[in-house]
Formats: structure tokens, C-alpha cells, sequence
């Protein structure tokens, strides 16, 4: 009940805030001489209270604050008199004083409610805002409006694609292809479409590896804290990896490193029994987050992705060659694989190389795109090999 209350009113109230302006006036009027009509037919405030003037009022401050619910407040006054059919009818004087109270009663209402509602109305407003765009999302999972593209990532030294990350989008029926940026913080708190990324991706890998010939494909894919956090998370990969034949160790669990340094000890525990099912572990955007490196050695890490920014700077005159050579040289004394993220040009790829960097990906070798536009390339590799 204490839900259903919760939600009727997030409901009510981010309604009224949103209520267009022409519209808004015109429901005040209604309200007004609702309260005045039911109220008289009543005999006047003489005879009953004048709850009826109430909603006009509240309504008003809401939507318009103060000046709105202190005006609303006034016709509301004057509306309600004391106004005794019966004093009227016989033109007996209406009191001063019983006008001058109530008017004050009314003003105060319309002054109180909008100050009182000020610190909650932009509770209430994101309140909807995320209802709606959950509401949105699972629309768009029901219609499958949600797809996955992929990012090849390649061997620097002979341009062979060994693996690809899974990144999700969202095809929007009014707003066009969606970025993460645009809905992920909404999708997490769904919990539900972390299993769907999982299958879809483990059975692209499972058909690529097995029509192509890929022996080292393997398909990465980027969970949060959330995803982690669900209890059956671990069952939902174990039934993605069944239902693709894909075999645990071709599939990569990627997590941000500000993720991991924000829950350290609980996210750990989470990866040792990922670990246990056979599936890779990689930290997504090495180096920005706020610890040292050797945190880094607490966890069963398989895949170290060196950040985009890191890479961008890379160069003779770059301040990040230091930091690519310690990651390099975390990545081997770990016995993980290391992979640059953002490689955009030959100079990269060449520096990349010449720092023991073996993997990357980036706008150099493909941007992300369909499944199709994936094996598009495959099939020019294969062409170009033979």
C-alpha cells in the first residue's frame, strides 16, 4: 500500500508540474467554479467547510508556485465568501471579517505548499523522469529495439581480428541509434538487460567462431556493479554459455577500474567465482580510476585495457609513455593480455608496438557497427590471406 501511495503521488505531482501552462489556467477555472457551484448548493461556507477550494489552490501552487497558488488563493477568497444562499437572497450583509479570515487561510495555503514542496519537487520530477524512461526501456526490449554492435580488437603487429566487444545501443523509434551515455543508468537498475547483452553476444561468438574458423575469438562484454551485485548473475552467464555452446574462457567480463576501486573487497569475491566458471576478466579504462597499480594484484584479472586517453597522448613529446610502460609491465607480470583502446592512427599503433603492446582496437581498424559489418571484415581478411 505504502508503494502504490508512493507511486500515485510521484504520479499526481510530476503530472501537474508538467502540465502545459494554457492548460493548467484552464483547470484552475474549472476547479474554481466547481468549488463555488458544490459549495452553494451546500448552503455556503456558512453551513459546510470549504474543502472544495482547496484543489484549485494546491493545484495552482503547484504548478506555478507561489504567485500562482497566492492569485488561485484570492478568487478562491472572494469565490467563497461566507456566501449563504439564503443571506444573499435576502440581501442580509455578508461579514467583512468571515471574507478577511478566510481569504488569509487561502493565502497561506498557496504560500505554504510551494515553499514546503520546493526541496521535493525535484525528487519527484527525476522520480518520474526515471519511471518514464524505465518504463521506455522495457517498451523497447519488448520490441527489440536494443542491439549490440561490435568493436574488433586486433593483433597491432598483423592486423588479425582476435575478439570484439559487445556494446550495446538502442535503436529509438523517435530519437534514432542511442548511445550508453543516453539510457545505461536506467537499464542497470533493471537488472534485466545484463543477461540479454550476455546471451546475445556469447551466441554472435559461438556462430563466429565456429562459420569463420576463429580458434581465438573471444567476445567481451561490460557489466557493472549492479549486474554483479545480482544474485543470480553467475546463473545467467552459465545458462548464456549453455544455450551458445560457447565455451566460459571465450567469453570477457569487462568492468571500469573506478568500478572496482569503489567495492574492491565485495567485487573481488564476485570475480573469483567468475573465475571459477572459466570466463575472462578484464578492467575496462586502466588508469583512470583513483588507486595505485598494485590493487590491481588482489584480483584475477586476465585483460588489462590501457584508456583511450592514455593512448591519445602517446607520442614522442606524450606525458602517458611512462603509464603505458607500467601498465605493459603489470599486464606481464600479471600473465594478462593488455589491449590499447583508442588506437586511431599508424603513429599509435607503431608506438603501441614498440612498447610491447600486442592488441587494439579503435577507429584505425573499425569503428563499432552490426554484427554484419563484423563479418563483412572477416570475410576481406580471409580474402587478403588467401
Amino acid at each position: 500500500m505504502g508503494r502504490f501511495a508512493e507511486r500515485l503521488s510521484v504520479k499526481v505531482v510530476g503530472s501537474t508540474l508538467e502540465r502545459d501552462a494554457s492548460v493548467a489556467v484552464a483547470l484552475i477555472a474549472v476547479q474554481l467554479v466547481a468549488a463555488f457551484a458544490l459549495t452553494w448548493a451546500l448552503g455556503g461556507t456558512a453551513h459546510v467547510p470549504p474543502h472544495w477550494f482547496y484543489f484549485p489552490i494546491l493545484f495552482a501552487a503547484l504548478r506555478f508556485g507561489v504567485i500562482g497558488g497566492v492569485t488561485t488563493a484570492l478568487m478562491a477568497a472572494m469565490l467563497a465568501g461566507p456566501l449563504v444562499p439564503a443571506d444573499v437572497v435576502s440581501r442580509t450583509p455578508q461579514p467583512l471579517s468571515d471574507w478577511s479570515v478566510r481569504s488569509a487561510f487561502f493565502v497561506a495555503i498557496g504560500v505554504a505548499l510551494p515553499t514546503m514542496m520546493r526541496l521535493g519537487t525535484s525528487t519527484i520530477q527525476e522520480t518520474r523522469r526515471r519511471s518514464r524512461s524505465e518504463d521506455d526501456i522495457q517498451r523497447g526490449l519488448d520490441r527489440n529495439e536494443f542491439v549490440l554492435h561490435y568493436q574488433p580488437i586486433v593483433s597491432l603487429r598483423s592486423g588479425r581480428i582476435v575478439g570484439a566487444e559487445a556494446l550495446l545501443r538502442w535503436q529509438h523509434p523517435t530519437r534514432g541509434l542511442l548511445t550508453p551515455d543516453a539510457f545505461i543508468d536506467d537499464v542497470e537498475r533493471l537488472g534485466s538487460v545484463a543477461g540479454w547483452v550476455i546471451a546475445e553476444a556469447a551466441t554472435a561468438a559461438a556462430r563466429l567462431r565456429r562459420d569463420r574458423d576463429l580458434h581465438q575469438f573471444t567476445v567481451s562484454v561490460n557489466v557493472s556493479a549492479q549486474n554483479l551485485a545480482q544474485p543470480d548473475f553467475v546463473a545467467q552467464i552459465r545458462t548464456a554459455l549453455r544455450a551458445a555452446q560457447l565455451a566460459p574462457q571465450h567469453l570477457c567480463i569487462e568492468l571500469t577500474e573506478t568500478t572496482l576501486v569503489d567495492d574492491l573487497e565485495s567485487i573481488g569475491a564476485r570475480l573469483q567465482v567468475l573465475r571459477s566458471l572459466g570466463t575472462r576478466v578484464s578492467i575496462d579504462d586502466f588508469g583512470t580510476g583513483h588507486s595505485t597499480l598494485s590493487y590491481v594484484r588482489q584480483l584475477p584479472i586476465d585483460v588489462i585495457k590501457i584508456d583511450q586517453s592514455f593512448v591519445r597522448d602517446l607520442g614522442p613529446e606524450g606525458r602517458s609513455v611512462a603509464i603505458v610502460d607500467s601498465v605493459a609491465g603489470l599486464a606481464r607480470d600479471l600473465d594478462a593480455v593488455c589491449v590499447a583502446e583508442g588506437v586511431e592512427t599508424e603513429d599509435q599503433r607503431e608506438a603501441l608496438l614498440g612498447r610491447g603492446i600486442q592488441f587494439g582496437q579503435g577507429y584505425l581498424f573499425a569503428r563499432p557497427g552490426p554484427i554484419g559489418e563484423l563479418e563483412q571484415m572477416l570475410a576481406r581478411l580471409d580474402t587478403a590471406d588467401r
